[in-house]
């Protein structure tokens, strides 16, 4: 797609419009997260099963961010830290025992 620029009435260098260069699907989807109405925003879960995600975020981050394979090393390894530690949680919770009758819970 082309970048659409729009001169300054000063003369200074043209303004790039951020959101010329990503896909339909990346622009739906900050003007949902974006939603004046709070109301009107995706849940966490509606946000993540966004069609941007497996459409098009690839292509818009690898045009937008250079550091693209670093900043999704580091979004993966952040997830893989959260997913392990839901599983303790949930180990730790099955595992849990309750008090014994002669003892007060706290």
């Amino acid at each position: 797609g082309k970048s659409h620029k729009s001169s300054s009435p000063t003369g200074a260098a043209p303004v790039v419009d951020p959101l010329r260069a990503v896909t339909p699907h990346a622009r739906s989807f900050l003007r949902d997260l974006l939603a004046d109405d709070p109301t009107d925003r995706p849940t966490a879960a509606a946000a993540r099963d966004h069609a941007w995600f497996s459409d098009d975020a690839a292509r818009d981050l690898a045009r937008l961010c250079p550091e693209q394979p670093r900043v999704l090393a580091g979004l993966r390894e952040l997830h893989a830290k959260r997913q392990e530690s839901r599983k303790s949680i949930g180990r730790e919770q099955r595992t849990a025992r309750t008090p014994p009758p002669d003892m007060p819970s706290l």
